[in-house]
């Protein structure tokens, strides 16, 4: 049998917890930030797609935190994860749809965004494993060949419905596509991830803020005093008869 490295790298970033989180995550902010939308109020494209990028990745680190073997940090504020031996990062495709062809994302826009793709480029390695091999071996050893990991996204600020990505990129300068392999693992469209198990293995969480439980009883648990009724004293009840 022969296998993608691609799949083999989503199915230990899923037994990692890694794969399932971002997928929720993201889905949830997409449709945050659909439903404060207000284009009446000044909200753009833009807004929109740097506030997506930067709650996924404000979010991602703290949710991160504390799976064994995963570490995600910001670096200049944008999300990093290392796990397993790779580095995953994310990006929100262009424009505000929920299908976007994953063919324009473009890595040239920073040094930063160029520098994962430019060393996975570096090898000529095929990116298929022989079910007939040491899988394990194999592809340990291609690890540090194609270690960049992305994940692109995009959704529509009316719905909030969003597709995701996953892929290997490349170095596009000269041409051609900016991935070595990429597929689809989420959309909102057809409510699952290939292969990693159906709607229900990736649950939601609150799409708002929630208020942390009080450290005591509730106001209205709280029993109800009985009223004390005292006389009052007029200034005449209070003089002595002369």
């Amino acid at each position: 049998m022969t296998m993608s490295f691609l799949d083999e790298v989503l199915k230990r970033l899923h037994r990692k917890g890694v794969l399932i989180i971002m997928i929720r995550l993201i889905r949830e902010v997409y449709r945050v930030n659909a439903d404060r939308f207000e284009p009446e109020l000044g909200d753009d494209r833009t807004l929109f797609g740097i506030a997506i990028s930067r709650n996924i990745a404000n979010r991602a680190v703290t949710e991160l935190r504390g799976l064994p073997g995963v570490h995600a940090k910001l670096v200049n504020s944008a999300l990093e994860i290392v796990c397993d031996g790779f580095v995953v990062r994310q990006y929100k495709l262009p424009g505000s749809s929920v299908n976007v062809s994953v063919e324009l994302i473009d890595w040239t826009t920073s040094e930063a965004k160029l520098r994962g793709p430019v060393e996975n480029s570096q090898t000529d390695a095929q990116l298929t494993l022989d079910g007939d091999e040491d899988l394990g071996a194999a592809f340990d050893s291609m690890i540090p060949l194609f270690r960049h990991i992305r994940f692109v996204h995009s959704g529509s600020s009316e719905t909030g419905n969003a597709t995701i990505h996953a892929g290997i990129p490349r170095d596009h300068r000269d041409g051609g596509s900016p991935w070595l392999d990429s597929r689809c693992i989420w959309s909102d469209d057809a409510g699952r991830i290939d292969g990693f198990g159906e709607e229900g293995d990736v649950p939601f969480g609150p799409t708002s803020p929630v208020r942390p439980p009080a450290s005591g009883p509730a106001h209205s648990d709280l029993p109800t005093p009985e009223p004390q009724v005292t006389p009052r004293r007029t200034k005449r009840e209070g003089q002595s008869d002369a």
